[in-house]
């Protein structure tokens, strides 16, 4: 049974149903170690994506009470609270603000759209939603390598997002999948087997975590993780997890999997 869970959100996020406490009452009951709290970091000025993102007054509170677990609790669980960050050329200074958060203690990578975050109108150019061009598969490339090699990055987040609309398997898509892959490989990060859907029984072939993708990393020895990226409890539970354990050594991942990672702990 799986005992780290990582990729945790809460209901501050603004697009998830789940509470810490009710976390941790499961995590205790199901003999869960360490847990990964992942949110979103907040935007402090005004932007259309603001609504969707916790204010800094959520976050100073929720780990308030993260810290307040961590020592109730500090002989049956460990957690830990980070941000999941996208990176690209226009917001890079805003990453380098968010190294120095009092709150956050390490960062993910989790690509989830295209342009200027703090210049884009909505509806959101999402990335698992509008990927369909070349041009675009080549920015989402330029943004992976400058987040992954920057150093700050603990593990990437569904690394295949893209394929989910972009729905081919082509020259253009295992050239980008590949590229992930050797740049995974050359800063020793480890992948995430996402397994934020509702269903393992109606799933489409290409969202995350996406065969074609998997089976290419199985061809090496990357770390690879299973993450719940819970925005509501089904991706916390045991049932779910053996599931998700299952699917991924059906995709040949067997020798790739596991639950020991080294953090970046952001350097304050």
């Amino acid at each position: 049974m799986q005992k780290n869970i990582f990729h945790i959100h809460t209901y501050i996020c603004k697009h998830s149903s789940n509470h810490l406490d009710e976390i941790i009452s499961y995590a205790l009951k199901h003999h869960y170690k360490t847990l990964y709290f992942t949110e979103h970091p907040p935007i402090t000025i005004k932007c259309p994506y603001q609504a969707r993102r916790a204010s800094y007054e959520e976050i100073a509170q929720l780990r308030k009470d993260i810290d307040k677990a961590n020592k109730k609790y500090k002989n049956r669980l460990k957690i830990y609270f980070g941000y999941e960050v996208e990176y690209n050329k226009a917001n890079r200074w805003y990453i380098k603000k968010l190294v120095k958060d009092p709150y956050c203690q390490f960062f993910v990578f989790g690509n989830h759209f295209y342009g200027n975050l703090f210049k884009i109108q909505m509806p959101l150019p999402l990335v698992m939603n509008v990927t369909k061009t070349k041009e675009q598969l080549k920015e989402f490339d330029e943004n992976n390598k400058a987040a992954m090699s920057s150093g700050l990055m603990s593990w990437v987040a569904h690394p295949e997002i893209f394929l989910n609309s972009y729905q081919k398997w082509d020259k253009t898509a295992k050239a980008v999948s590949n590229n992930i892959i050797k740049w995974a490989k050359q800063y020793k990060l480890p992948l995430a087997f996402n397994v934020n859907f509702k269903s393992y029984d109606d799933k489409s072939p290409w969202h995350y975590p996406c065969k074609y993708f998997w089976k290419l990393v199985s061809k090496t020895n990357i770390p690879v993780i299973i993450e719940a990226d819970a925005h509501d409890m089904h991706p916390l539970k045991v049932q779910w997890l053996a599931k998700a354990k299952k699917l991924a050594i059906s995709y040949g991942l067997k020798k790739n999997l596991t639950e020991k990672i080294k953090l970046k702990m952001l350097k304050k």
